[in-house]
């Protein structure tokens, strides 16, 4: 065979491993239906673009494979069950509709289920997983950054207000208003942080925004405007539902803080983003990837 014709064959060869079963539905445009919950090492799949890396929460729908290479580690959680598998490289992985399969290497283990203490398994939406805060401005003003309660559902019933200062020696002014825009609290502070009185009593469910504000000596103005709301009893369940045990793995304390990011619970999110980090498990990734095609 000639050289350029050999070097054509071996690349569509190399390609094909990755292609869906025939008669299969395209990758493109389907539902997942697992997610990486950990992985150590390298792993590929196939997207619209070639081939690309696996990455912390990329989705696979049915029909996917993926190539892990030697030494490789994978956990994956099926979305509808709960179920959780883990994967060992080397080895190339079709995932079906229920459960993964070994197309060579070591077969998929199966791990205890995801699932709360009602029975049902989490539901998780990577599109919406983000570990950005939102900082509103106004006018030329220049932003104050939150710490937390920016863009988010929050748990806590009397939540401490934190920002990080643009510069030091400055003074702050902390309004609270409700979603009608009556001020239900104000304070002044030369800290970066201000808790609630016990005597206030939010509201779950209810919307909330707080301006934070300061001035410099030198005239410069420090301005942002804050929007947050509380867990409604719902929401508190499901949360507590869903919390792992104390024995909960790297792969399921993964899973419940991108579940918290998903309902929007973003501060507890980060909070458990954290700790798994110091832990020495994988950092949060800024958006979940949709490993084929996405």
């Amino acid at each position: 065979m000639p050289r350029p014709l050999l070097g054509v064959f071996l690349l569509v060869l190399s390609l094909a491993q990755f292609l869906p079963a025939p008669g299969a539905r395209a990758a493109q445009g389907t539902e997942p239906v697992c997610i990486v919950t950990d992985l150590s090492g390298k792993a590929q799949t196939q997207g619209e673009k070639g081939i690309v890396e696996v990455a912390l929460l990329s989705e696979f729908p049915s029909s996917a494979r993926t190539r892990l290479e030697p030494g490789a580690r994978m956990v994956v959680l099926y979305l509808k069950s709960g179920e959780q598998f883990a994967l060992q490289g080397p080895a190339l992985i079709r995932f079906g509709g229920t459960a993964p399969s070994a197309l060579n290497g070591a077969e998929p283990t199966p791990l205890r289920p995801l699932r709360g203490k009602d029975g049902t398994p989490p539901r998780i939406r990577v599109e919406q997983v983000t570990q950005a805060a939102i900082v509103a401005r106004s006018g030329s003003a220049r932003p104050i950054t939150a710490l937390v309660l920016s863009n988010t559902v929050t748990l806590e019933l009397r939540p401490v207000f934190r920002w990080r200062e643009p510069e030091p020696g400055l003074h702050y002014a902390l309004v609270l208003e409700d979603n009608e825009g009556a001020t239900l609290f104000s304070r002044s502070t030369a800290g970066d942080a201000i808790e609630l009185p016990a005597a206030l009593v939010l509201v779950p469910g209810a919307a909330y925004r707080w301006t934070i504000s300061a001035r410099a000596g030198a005239g410069a103005a420090y301005l942002s405007v804050h929007r947050f709301s509380l867990a409604d009893a719902a929401t508190r369940l499901a949360a507590e539902n869903y919390r792992p045990p104390d024995d909960a793995t790297l792969a399921e304390r993964v899973a419940y803080a991108a579940w918290l990011d998903g309902a929007g619970l973003r501060d507890e999110a980060n909070a458990q983003w954290v700790a798994i980090e110091r832990s020495g498990g994988p950092v949060a990734p800024l958006r979940g990837t949709r490993a084929a095609g996405r």
